[in-house]
Protein backbone atom coordinates (compact mmCIF):
# COMPACT_ATOMS: atom_id res chain seq x y z
CA UNK A 1 0.00 0.00 0.00
CA UNK A 2 2.99 2.27 -0.12
CA UNK A 3 3.01 2.77 -3.88
CA UNK A 4 0.78 5.21 -5.77
CA UNK A 5 0.25 3.48 -9.09
CA UNK A 6 -0.94 5.71 -11.94
CA UNK A 7 -4.48 5.01 -13.03
CA UNK A 8 -4.98 4.53 -16.75
CA UNK A 9 -8.27 5.92 -17.98
CA UNK A 10 -8.25 3.34 -20.75
CA UNK A 11 -8.38 0.61 -18.14
CA UNK A 12 -11.43 2.07 -16.41
CA UNK A 13 -14.63 0.12 -16.81
CA UNK A 14 -18.08 0.85 -15.42
CA UNK A 15 -18.16 -0.10 -11.75
CA UNK A 16 -20.49 -2.97 -10.84
CA UNK A 17 -23.28 -2.27 -8.36
CA UNK A 18 -21.79 -1.56 -4.96
CA UNK A 19 -22.20 -4.55 -2.69
CA UNK A 20 -22.25 -4.69 1.06
CA UNK A 21 -19.17 -6.16 2.62
CA UNK A 22 -18.33 -7.66 5.95
CA UNK A 23 -18.34 -4.75 8.38
CA UNK A 24 -16.86 -4.42 11.84
CA UNK A 25 -18.98 -3.68 14.88
CA UNK A 26 -17.69 -3.00 18.37
CA UNK A 27 -19.93 -4.26 21.20
CA UNK A 28 -19.90 -2.38 24.49
CA UNK A 29 -18.12 -5.23 26.21
CA UNK A 30 -14.99 -4.56 24.17
CA UNK A 31 -15.13 -7.78 22.20
CA UNK A 32 -14.55 -7.70 18.47
CA UNK A 33 -17.33 -8.93 16.22
CA UNK A 34 -17.81 -8.98 12.47
CA UNK A 35 -21.30 -9.15 11.00
CA UNK A 36 -21.57 -10.65 7.51
CA UNK A 37 -24.15 -8.71 5.53
CA UNK A 38 -26.16 -9.64 2.48
CA UNK A 39 -24.30 -9.45 -0.81
CA UNK A 40 -27.33 -8.08 -2.67
CA UNK A 41 -26.62 -4.85 -4.55
CA UNK A 42 -27.50 -1.67 -2.68
CA UNK A 43 -30.65 -0.22 -4.21
CA UNK A 44 -32.31 2.13 -1.72
CA UNK A 45 -31.44 4.26 1.30
CA UNK A 46 -33.09 6.43 3.92
CA UNK A 47 -32.19 8.81 6.72
CA UNK A 48 -32.60 7.63 10.29
CA UNK A 49 -35.48 9.56 11.86
CA UNK A 50 -33.50 9.84 15.12
CA UNK A 51 -30.65 11.64 13.34
CA UNK A 52 -30.56 15.41 13.04
CA UNK A 53 -27.99 18.12 12.40
CA UNK A 54 -26.81 20.27 15.30
CA UNK A 55 -23.89 22.30 13.98
CA UNK A 56 -22.44 23.46 17.28
CA UNK A 57 -19.01 24.58 16.08
CA UNK A 58 -20.53 27.07 13.65
CA UNK A 59 -22.65 28.49 16.48
CA UNK A 60 -19.87 28.69 19.04
CA UNK A 61 -16.80 29.65 16.99
CA UNK A 62 -16.18 32.83 14.96
CA UNK A 63 -17.04 32.67 11.24
CA UNK A 64 -15.21 34.46 8.44
CA UNK A 65 -17.05 37.67 7.52
CA UNK A 66 -16.14 37.33 3.81
CA UNK A 67 -19.13 35.71 2.05
CA UNK A 68 -17.31 34.94 -1.20
CA UNK A 69 -15.12 31.88 -1.71
CA UNK A 70 -11.72 32.69 -3.14
CA UNK A 71 -8.18 31.68 -2.21
CA UNK A 72 -6.56 34.11 0.24
CA UNK A 73 -3.13 34.33 1.79
CA UNK A 74 -4.64 34.88 5.25
CA UNK A 75 -8.05 34.72 6.90
CA UNK A 76 -8.16 36.72 10.12
CA UNK A 77 -10.44 36.54 13.13
CA UNK A 78 -12.19 33.31 12.16
CA UNK A 79 -12.12 29.58 12.86
CA UNK A 80 -14.28 28.70 9.84
CA UNK A 81 -15.10 30.14 6.42
CA UNK A 82 -18.47 29.32 4.89
CA UNK A 83 -17.84 27.54 1.59
CA UNK A 84 -20.04 25.52 -0.73
CA UNK A 85 -18.63 22.37 -2.36
CA UNK A 86 -17.80 22.52 -6.07
CA UNK A 87 -19.86 19.88 -7.95
CA UNK A 88 -18.26 17.12 -9.99
CA UNK A 89 -19.71 15.90 -13.30
CA UNK A 90 -21.64 12.61 -13.41
CA UNK A 91 -20.61 11.27 -9.99
CA UNK A 92 -20.36 7.48 -9.58
CA UNK A 93 -20.36 5.56 -6.32
CA UNK A 94 -17.17 3.49 -6.09
CA UNK A 95 -17.48 2.00 -2.61
CA UNK A 96 -19.40 2.57 0.62
CA UNK A 97 -19.07 1.45 4.23
CA UNK A 98 -22.63 0.82 5.54
CA UNK A 99 -21.60 0.87 9.21
CA UNK A 100 -19.73 4.15 8.80
CA UNK A 101 -22.64 5.80 7.02
CA UNK A 102 -24.93 4.72 9.85
CA UNK A 103 -22.95 7.10 12.06
CA UNK A 104 -23.96 9.84 9.62
CA UNK A 105 -27.62 8.88 9.91
CA UNK A 106 -27.72 7.17 6.51
CA UNK A 107 -29.16 3.65 6.28
CA UNK A 108 -28.28 1.58 3.21
CA UNK A 109 -30.82 -1.07 2.21
CA UNK A 110 -30.05 -4.24 0.25
CA UNK A 111 -31.72 -5.16 -3.00
CA UNK A 112 -33.87 -7.66 -1.14
CA UNK A 113 -35.39 -4.88 0.92
CA UNK A 114 -33.89 -5.96 4.25
CA UNK A 115 -32.40 -3.37 6.57
CA UNK A 116 -28.66 -4.04 6.87
CA UNK A 117 -28.68 -4.45 10.62
CA UNK A 118 -30.19 -6.98 12.98
CA UNK A 119 -32.23 -4.60 15.14
CA UNK A 120 -35.54 -2.91 14.35
CA UNK A 121 -35.33 0.83 14.90
CA UNK A 122 -38.78 1.51 13.49
CA UNK A 123 -37.39 3.57 10.63
CA UNK A 124 -40.20 5.41 8.89
CA UNK A 125 -38.37 7.88 6.68
CA UNK A 126 -39.19 7.65 3.01
CA UNK A 127 -37.12 5.21 0.95
CA UNK A 128 -35.12 6.68 -1.90
CA UNK A 129 -33.19 5.14 -4.78
CA UNK A 130 -29.45 4.81 -4.20
CA UNK A 131 -28.84 7.06 -7.21
CA UNK A 132 -30.22 9.99 -5.23
CA UNK A 133 -27.61 9.45 -2.50
CA UNK A 134 -24.61 9.65 -4.84
CA UNK A 135 -24.89 13.44 -5.50
CA UNK A 136 -25.03 13.99 -1.73
CA UNK A 137 -21.89 11.93 -1.12
CA UNK A 138 -20.21 13.85 -3.94
CA UNK A 139 -21.12 17.25 -2.50
CA UNK A 140 -23.35 18.12 -5.46
CA UNK A 141 -26.36 18.25 -3.12
CA UNK A 142 -26.74 18.68 0.64
CA UNK A 143 -28.89 16.95 3.23
CA UNK A 144 -31.44 19.14 5.00
CA UNK A 145 -29.76 20.82 7.96
CA UNK A 146 -26.25 20.54 6.57
CA UNK A 147 -24.02 23.64 6.67
CA UNK A 148 -20.72 23.66 4.81
CA UNK A 149 -17.53 25.41 5.90
CA UNK A 150 -13.74 25.10 5.73
CA UNK A 151 -11.76 25.10 8.97
CA UNK A 152 -8.90 27.52 9.61
CA UNK A 153 -5.86 26.20 11.44
CA UNK A 154 -2.11 26.68 11.56
CA UNK A 155 0.65 24.12 11.98
CA UNK A 156 4.24 23.18 12.57
CA UNK A 157 5.43 21.27 9.50
CA UNK A 158 8.69 19.32 9.75
CA UNK A 159 9.43 21.18 12.98
CA UNK A 160 8.90 24.73 11.73
CA UNK A 161 5.88 26.98 12.13
CA UNK A 162 4.17 27.27 8.75
CA UNK A 163 1.60 29.91 9.60
CA UNK A 164 -1.99 29.63 8.47
CA UNK A 165 -2.95 26.41 6.65
CA UNK A 166 -6.59 25.33 6.87
CA UNK A 167 -8.83 22.92 4.97
CA UNK A 168 -7.53 23.26 1.44
CA UNK A 169 -9.57 20.37 0.02
CA UNK A 170 -11.93 19.39 2.85
CA UNK A 171 -15.31 20.76 3.91
CA UNK A 172 -17.23 20.51 7.17
CA UNK A 173 -20.78 19.29 6.42
CA UNK A 174 -22.21 19.59 9.91
CA UNK A 175 -22.64 17.52 13.06
CA UNK A 176 -25.09 14.63 13.13
CA UNK A 177 -26.63 13.72 16.48
CA UNK A 178 -28.10 10.23 16.57
CA UNK A 179 -28.84 7.91 19.49
CA UNK A 180 -27.10 10.28 21.90
CA UNK A 181 -23.85 10.49 19.94
CA UNK A 182 -22.45 13.40 17.95
CA UNK A 183 -20.47 12.85 14.74
CA UNK A 184 -18.86 15.46 12.53
CA UNK A 185 -19.17 14.90 8.78
CA UNK A 186 -16.66 16.06 6.20
CA UNK A 187 -16.03 15.82 2.47
CA UNK A 188 -12.47 15.66 1.17
CA UNK A 189 -11.76 16.57 -2.45
CA UNK A 190 -14.82 18.79 -2.86
CA UNK A 191 -13.13 21.82 -4.42
CA UNK A 192 -11.40 25.11 -3.68
CA UNK A 193 -11.60 26.89 -0.32
CA UNK A 194 -9.99 30.10 0.98
CA UNK A 195 -7.21 27.84 2.34
CA UNK A 196 -6.35 25.95 -0.87
CA UNK A 197 -3.20 28.05 -1.44
CA UNK A 198 -1.64 26.83 -4.73
CA UNK A 199 -3.62 23.56 -4.89
CA UNK A 200 -6.90 22.86 -6.71
CA UNK A 201 -8.99 21.50 -3.84
CA UNK A 202 -9.38 18.12 -5.53
CA UNK A 203 -8.25 14.57 -4.77
CA UNK A 204 -7.72 11.73 -7.24
CA UNK A 205 -9.13 8.22 -7.13
CA UNK A 206 -5.94 6.35 -6.20
CA UNK A 207 -5.16 8.41 -3.08
CA UNK A 208 -8.83 8.55 -2.06
CA UNK A 209 -9.20 4.77 -2.20
CA UNK A 210 -6.04 4.38 -0.10
CA UNK A 211 -7.54 6.63 2.57
CA UNK A 212 -10.88 4.80 2.49
CA UNK A 213 -9.30 1.35 2.80
CA UNK A 214 -6.83 2.33 5.50
CA UNK A 215 -9.39 4.24 7.58
CA UNK A 216 -11.74 1.27 7.75
CA UNK A 217 -8.88 -1.22 8.21
CA UNK A 218 -7.44 0.76 11.12
CA UNK A 219 -10.88 0.84 12.74
CA UNK A 220 -11.17 -2.95 12.36
CA UNK A 221 -7.70 -3.30 13.93
CA UNK A 222 -8.87 -1.36 16.98
CA UNK A 223 -6.86 1.79 16.25
CA UNK A 224 -8.61 5.12 16.94
CA UNK A 225 -9.18 6.70 13.54
CA UNK A 226 -11.40 8.90 11.44
CA UNK A 227 -13.92 6.79 9.54
CA UNK A 228 -14.59 6.72 5.80
CA UNK A 229 -18.18 6.42 4.62
CA UNK A 230 -17.87 6.37 0.85
CA UNK A 231 -15.83 7.18 -2.24
CA UNK A 232 -17.45 8.88 -5.23
CA UNK A 233 -15.58 9.53 -8.47
CA UNK A 234 -16.02 11.47 -11.71
CA UNK A 235 -14.48 10.35 -14.99
CA UNK A 236 -15.28 13.73 -16.56
CA UNK A 237 -14.01 16.09 -13.86
CA UNK A 238 -10.26 15.54 -14.05
CA UNK A 239 -7.14 17.16 -12.61
CA UNK A 240 -3.48 17.18 -13.59
CA UNK A 241 -1.16 15.12 -11.39
CA UNK A 242 2.53 14.20 -11.60
CA UNK A 243 2.44 10.74 -10.03
CA UNK A 244 6.19 10.08 -9.87
CA UNK A 245 7.29 13.73 -9.69
CA UNK A 246 9.33 13.19 -12.84
CA UNK A 247 7.73 15.87 -15.02
CA UNK A 248 5.29 13.48 -16.74
CA UNK A 249 2.00 14.87 -15.43
CA UNK A 250 -1.24 13.26 -16.58
CA UNK A 251 -4.95 13.96 -16.23
CA UNK A 252 -6.68 11.77 -13.63
CA UNK A 253 -10.31 11.35 -12.54
CA UNK A 254 -11.27 13.18 -9.36
CA UNK A 255 -12.81 11.55 -6.31
CA UNK A 256 -14.49 12.64 -3.09
CA UNK A 257 -14.35 10.72 0.20
CA UNK A 258 -16.85 11.13 3.04
CA UNK A 259 -15.07 11.32 6.40
CA UNK A 260 -16.67 10.90 9.83
CA UNK A 261 -15.17 11.62 13.26
CA UNK A 262 -16.08 12.77 16.74
CA UNK A 263 -14.23 15.96 15.86
CA UNK A 264 -11.86 17.25 13.19
CA UNK A 265 -10.23 19.78 15.52
CA UNK A 266 -6.45 19.50 15.30
CA UNK A 267 -3.51 20.59 17.39
CA UNK A 268 -3.07 23.31 14.78
CA UNK A 269 -6.60 24.57 15.46
CA UNK A 270 -5.22 26.03 18.69
CA UNK A 271 -2.27 27.68 16.96
CA UNK A 272 -4.46 30.50 15.65
CA UNK A 273 -4.96 31.95 19.16
CA UNK A 274 -4.19 35.60 19.72
CA UNK A 275 -3.24 37.33 22.96
CA UNK A 276 -6.54 39.19 23.15
CA UNK A 277 -8.65 35.99 23.12
CA UNK A 278 -10.68 35.82 26.33
CA UNK A 279 -11.10 32.50 28.11
CA UNK A 280 -12.06 31.55 31.64
CA UNK A 281 -11.60 28.51 33.81
CA UNK A 282 -7.88 27.79 33.64
CA UNK A 283 -8.07 24.37 35.26
CA UNK A 284 -10.12 22.93 32.40
CA UNK A 285 -7.21 23.54 30.04
CA UNK A 286 -4.95 21.38 32.16
CA UNK A 287 -7.54 18.58 32.19
CA UNK A 288 -8.08 18.95 28.46
CA UNK A 289 -4.35 18.82 27.74
CA UNK A 290 -3.85 15.83 30.03
CA UNK A 291 -6.50 13.90 28.09
CA UNK A 292 -5.03 14.90 24.71
CA UNK A 293 -1.58 13.70 25.80
CA UNK A 294 -2.96 10.41 27.11
CA UNK A 295 -4.91 9.66 23.92
CA UNK A 296 -2.03 10.67 21.67
CA UNK A 297 0.47 8.49 23.54
CA UNK A 298 -1.83 5.47 23.33
CA UNK A 299 -2.53 6.11 19.65
CA UNK A 300 1.12 6.16 18.61
CA UNK A 301 1.73 3.01 20.69
CA UNK A 302 -0.86 1.23 18.55
CA UNK A 303 0.81 2.52 15.38
CA UNK A 304 4.19 1.16 16.48
CA UNK A 305 2.89 -2.31 17.28
CA UNK A 306 1.20 -2.52 13.86
CA UNK A 307 4.15 -1.19 11.87
CA UNK A 308 2.08 1.79 10.72
CA UNK A 309 3.89 4.91 9.54
CA UNK A 310 1.86 8.12 9.23
CA UNK A 311 4.37 10.00 7.12
CA UNK A 312 3.32 13.61 7.83
CA UNK A 313 3.04 14.13 11.59
CA UNK A 314 2.75 17.89 11.41
CA UNK A 315 0.67 19.54 14.13
CA UNK A 316 -2.10 20.24 11.63
CA UNK A 317 -2.40 16.47 11.11
CA UNK A 318 -2.81 15.67 14.82
CA UNK A 319 -6.32 15.10 16.17
CA UNK A 320 -7.27 16.47 19.59
CA UNK A 321 -9.50 13.42 20.21
CA UNK A 322 -6.71 10.92 19.57
CA UNK A 323 -7.78 9.69 16.14
CA UNK A 324 -5.51 8.83 13.24
CA UNK A 325 -6.04 11.81 10.96
CA UNK A 326 -5.22 12.61 7.32
CA UNK A 327 -4.08 9.52 5.43
CA UNK A 328 -1.55 10.90 2.97
CA UNK A 329 1.81 9.23 2.26
CA UNK A 330 1.23 6.59 4.96
CA UNK A 331 2.56 3.06 4.79
CA UNK A 332 2.70 -0.23 6.68
CA UNK A 333 6.05 -1.75 7.51
CA UNK A 334 7.24 -4.55 5.24
CA UNK A 335 10.83 -5.72 5.84
CA UNK A 336 11.51 -4.24 9.24
CA UNK A 337 13.70 -1.17 9.48
CA UNK A 338 13.31 1.17 12.49
CA UNK A 339 14.48 4.05 10.29
CA UNK A 340 11.78 3.38 7.69
CA UNK A 341 10.52 6.52 5.93
CA UNK A 342 7.24 6.21 4.02
CA UNK A 343 7.14 9.83 2.82
CA UNK A 344 9.50 10.54 -0.08
CA UNK A 345 9.38 14.25 0.83
CA UNK A 346 10.80 13.58 4.29
CA UNK A 347 14.45 13.93 3.25
CA UNK A 348 15.81 14.10 6.81
CA UNK A 349 13.67 11.28 8.16
CA UNK A 350 11.95 13.44 10.75
CA UNK A 351 8.84 11.26 10.63
CA UNK A 352 10.56 7.88 10.32
CA UNK A 353 8.99 4.92 12.11
CA UNK A 354 11.20 4.94 15.21
CA UNK A 355 10.75 8.71 15.70
CA UNK A 356 6.93 8.73 15.73
CA UNK A 357 6.53 8.61 19.56
CA UNK A 358 9.08 11.39 20.03
CA UNK A 359 7.43 13.53 17.35
CA UNK A 360 3.96 13.04 18.83
CA UNK A 361 5.27 14.19 22.20
CA UNK A 362 6.94 17.18 20.53
CA UNK A 363 3.63 18.06 18.90
CA UNK A 364 1.93 17.87 22.29
CA UNK A 365 4.53 20.37 23.48
CA UNK A 366 3.55 22.73 20.66
CA UNK A 367 -0.08 22.42 21.73
CA UNK A 368 0.98 23.22 25.31
CA UNK A 369 2.71 26.37 24.05
CA UNK A 370 -0.53 27.54 22.44
CA UNK A 371 -2.59 26.73 25.53
CA UNK A 372 0.01 28.69 27.47
CA UNK A 373 -1.49 31.82 25.93
CA UNK A 374 -4.64 31.28 27.99
CA UNK A 375 -3.37 29.40 31.03
CA UNK A 376 -0.17 28.79 32.99
CA UNK A 377 2.21 26.87 30.70
CA UNK A 378 4.05 25.42 33.69
CA UNK A 379 0.83 23.79 34.85
CA UNK A 380 0.76 21.73 31.64
CA UNK A 381 4.27 20.35 32.05
CA UNK A 382 3.39 17.38 34.32
CA UNK A 383 0.92 16.05 31.74
CA UNK A 384 3.50 16.44 28.97
CA UNK A 385 6.17 14.66 30.99
CA UNK A 386 3.75 11.78 31.58
CA UNK A 387 3.66 11.07 27.83
CA UNK A 388 6.60 8.65 27.89
CA UNK A 389 5.21 6.54 30.72
CA UNK A 390 1.73 6.35 29.16
CA UNK A 391 3.23 5.42 25.80
CA UNK A 392 5.54 2.75 27.24
CA UNK A 393 2.80 1.15 29.33
CA UNK A 394 0.42 0.97 26.36
CA UNK A 395 3.15 -0.21 23.98
CA UNK A 396 4.21 -3.05 26.27
CA UNK A 397 0.60 -4.02 26.95
CA UNK A 398 -0.02 -4.36 23.22
CA UNK A 399 3.25 -6.20 22.60
CA UNK A 400 2.44 -8.68 25.36
CA UNK A 401 -0.86 -9.33 23.61
CA UNK A 402 0.90 -9.88 20.28
CA UNK A 403 3.41 -12.28 21.81
CA UNK A 404 1.04 -14.06 24.20
CA UNK A 405 2.83 -12.92 27.34
CA UNK A 406 1.03 -12.66 30.67
CA UNK A 407 1.42 -9.27 32.39
CA UNK A 408 3.16 -10.68 35.46
CA UNK A 409 4.23 -8.20 38.12
CA UNK A 410 8.00 -7.87 38.44
CA UNK A 411 8.81 -9.05 34.90
CA UNK A 412 8.46 -5.70 33.14
CA UNK A 413 12.20 -5.39 32.47
CA UNK A 414 12.44 -8.93 31.14
CA UNK A 415 9.46 -8.39 28.84
CA UNK A 416 10.94 -5.18 27.47
CA UNK A 417 14.28 -6.88 26.89
CA UNK A 418 12.53 -9.68 24.99
CA UNK A 419 10.63 -7.21 22.78
CA UNK A 420 13.75 -5.12 22.13
CA UNK A 421 15.72 -8.24 21.21
CA UNK A 422 12.99 -9.41 18.84
CA UNK A 423 12.99 -6.11 16.94
CA UNK A 424 16.78 -6.08 16.86
CA UNK A 425 16.71 -9.48 15.15
CA UNK A 426 13.98 -8.33 12.76
CA UNK A 427 16.06 -5.32 11.76
CA UNK A 428 19.27 -7.35 11.40
CA UNK A 429 17.65 -10.03 9.21
CA UNK A 430 15.29 -7.80 7.23
CA UNK A 431 12.33 -9.91 8.32
CA UNK A 432 8.86 -8.92 7.16
CA UNK A 433 7.06 -7.19 10.04
CA UNK A 434 3.52 -8.43 9.39
CA UNK A 435 4.44 -11.93 8.19
CA UNK A 436 6.65 -12.55 11.22
CA UNK A 437 3.87 -11.84 13.70
CA UNK A 438 1.35 -13.75 11.62
CA UNK A 439 3.64 -16.77 11.74
CA UNK A 440 4.27 -16.45 15.48
CA UNK A 441 0.53 -16.24 16.15
CA UNK A 442 0.09 -19.75 14.75
CA UNK A 443 3.12 -21.29 16.43
CA UNK A 444 2.46 -24.30 18.66
CA UNK A 445 5.00 -23.85 21.45
CA UNK A 446 4.00 -27.18 22.98
CA UNK A 447 4.91 -29.12 19.84
CA UNK A 448 7.49 -31.70 20.88
CA UNK A 449 8.75 -32.22 17.33
CA UNK A 450 11.43 -30.39 15.41
CA UNK A 451 9.59 -27.09 15.83
CA UNK A 452 12.83 -25.11 16.28
CA UNK A 453 14.05 -25.97 12.77
CA UNK A 454 10.61 -25.32 11.26
CA UNK A 455 10.41 -21.96 13.02
CA UNK A 456 13.80 -20.93 11.66
CA UNK A 457 12.88 -22.03 8.13
CA UNK A 458 9.61 -20.12 8.26
CA UNK A 459 11.25 -16.95 9.57
CA UNK A 460 14.01 -17.15 6.99
CA UNK A 461 11.27 -17.37 4.37
CA UNK A 462 9.91 -13.95 5.36
CA UNK A 463 13.37 -12.39 5.64
CA UNK A 464 15.32 -10.83 2.83
CA UNK A 465 18.66 -9.05 2.73
CA UNK A 466 19.26 -5.84 0.83
CA UNK A 467 21.36 -7.68 -1.76
CA UNK A 468 18.59 -10.21 -2.38
CA UNK A 469 16.05 -7.44 -2.90
CA UNK A 470 18.32 -5.70 -5.41
CA UNK A 471 18.67 -8.92 -7.40
CA UNK A 472 14.89 -9.33 -7.53
CA UNK A 473 14.53 -5.74 -8.61
CA UNK A 474 16.96 -6.18 -11.50
CA UNK A 475 15.17 -9.34 -12.65
CA UNK A 476 11.76 -7.66 -12.71
CA UNK A 477 12.68 -4.19 -13.92
CA UNK A 478 11.22 -4.48 -17.42
CA UNK A 479 8.02 -2.63 -16.57
CA UNK A 480 9.57 0.64 -15.38
CA UNK A 481 11.56 3.38 -17.05
CA UNK A 482 15.30 3.76 -16.53
CA UNK A 483 14.73 6.87 -14.40
CA UNK A 484 12.21 5.08 -12.18
CA UNK A 485 14.51 2.06 -11.88
CA UNK A 486 17.44 4.26 -10.82
CA UNK A 487 15.19 5.98 -8.28
CA UNK A 488 14.17 2.66 -6.72
CA UNK A 489 17.79 1.46 -6.54
CA UNK A 490 18.72 4.71 -4.80
CA UNK A 491 15.89 4.20 -2.33
CA UNK A 492 17.10 0.67 -1.64
CA UNK A 493 20.52 2.01 -0.76
CA UNK A 494 19.25 4.84 1.45
CA UNK A 495 16.15 3.21 2.92
CA UNK A 496 15.51 -0.41 1.85
CA UNK A 497 11.96 -0.62 3.15
CA UNK A 498 10.72 2.59 1.55
CA UNK A 499 11.34 1.16 -1.93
Amino acid sequence: MTRNDPLSLKALKPFPPVKQRCTQTWPNDGTHGCQQLSHSPLSVWRRLPTAHFDNAVLRELPIDAEPKNFVRSAVSGACFSRVEPTPIARPELVVASPNSLLLAGIELITGGGQVNSSDDRGINDELQQIDTLVPILAGNKLLAGSETAAQCYCGHQFGFFSGQLGDGAALYLGEIVTEGERWELQLKGSGLTPYSRTADGRKVLRSTLREFLCSESMFALGVPTTRAGSVVMSRETQVLRDVFYDGNAKMEPTAVVTRIAKSFLRFGSFEIFKDQDKFTGENKYEKFFEEVVRRTAKLVAKWQTLGFCHGVLNTDNMSTVGDTLDYGPFGFMEHFDPKHICNTSDDRGRYRYEAQPEICKWNCGVLADQLGLVTDRAGLEPALEAFDAVYQDEYMRLMREKLGLSPLHGEEKEDKMLVDTLFHVLAHTGADFICTFRFLSGLDVFDSGDYRERVLNQLVGVSETLAQRKCKLEEGSGGVSDAQFDMIVLLLDENPVRA
